[in-house]
């Protein structure tokens, strides 16, 4: 059974959004991976930077009819991950998809989680980004990061649940946080900034849900003035059975109407 929580802003124009470079400096949540792709029936253009890239590619380059047309990289300033990235590249160029985790990307199988510990992407990242978008104003983009999840007492070591990345170390496994940025479908000239999570780490610990409502307060902070809708869905047995105390946490930032899904 499918089962989520996704929340979703509708900006009044399609800039490239503020919330990316204001997520940087985020206590609890750390961005490590920033892709872009704009679709073309001859090739596609792609925007890779960070440490996980591996999911993004597997999400649109297995479905491409042909081979990207061009892939811009952004490396870290200290150029640790050029060499990683390249790779990423030459592979999908070679229409040769990762079918692993990234290298970054550590398994603590005492709590069936993996986590990322580096400096994550930077301005320097999101700039290239930002210019990347202007040249591809069609392009979608996806920012994976890590999350500051709360240690129960019990656990004798925090480091897994500091920037942690997501549960289990299967390749196709959901990030804790995703976050999806594009033009609305019938309304290009506004952005959508949508955050995906499947976890439910959030409703475990009373502490992990306030983290989460604070990233989603950082992007409507920084979008202040432009945003003209807000919504809040959810589907799955387990998040429709806590729809109200999620629909409660989430008050000051998303409109009242809540929807929900049953599964299918």
């Amino acid at each position: 059974m499918t089962h989520y929580i996704c929340i979703q802003f509708r900006l009044s124009n399609a800039d490239f959004p503020a919330a990316l470079p204001a997520l940087l400096t985020h206590p609890h949540f750390h961005p490590v991976s920033l892709g872009g792709i704009e679709g073309h029936a001859a090739g596609d253009d792609w925007f890779l930077s960070g440490y996980t890239m591996e999911d993004f590619v597997r999400r649109f380059a297995q479905g491409a009819s042909s081979k990207p047309a061009t892939v811009e990289l952004s490396s870290a300033k200290n150029g640790v991950n050029a060499g990683y990235l390249a790779h990423i590249a030459e592979d999908l160029k070679n229409r040769q998809f990762p079918l692993g985790i990234s290298p970054y990307e550590q398994i603590d199988e005492t709590v069936d989680r993996t986590f990322i510990v580096n400096d994550g992407i930077a301005e320097a990242e999101t700039e290239a980004c930002r210019l990347w978008y202007a040249a591809h104003p069609d392009g979608v983009l996806y920012l994976y990061g890590t999350f500051n999840l709360v240690a129960p007492p019990q656990s004798a070591s925090e480091k897994p649940f500091l920037c942690a990345f997501r549960d289990g170390a299967e390749p196709a496994g959901q990030p804790f946080v995703l976050l999806r940025l594009a033009r609305a479908p019938l309304f290009r000239s506004q952005l959508e900034i949508t955050l995906m999570t499947w976890s439910t780490v959030w409703l475990e610990d009373e502490r992990n849900l306030d983290r989460l409502v604070s990233v989603v307060q950082a992007i409507s902070g920084s979008e202040e003035g432009l945003i003209s809708s807000s919504s809040l869905s959810v589907e799955g047995s387990f998040f429709m059975a806590r729809e109200g105390r999620l629909r409660a946490a989430f008050s000051s930032v998303v409109e009242s109407d809540c929807h929900s899904k049953g599964s299918q």
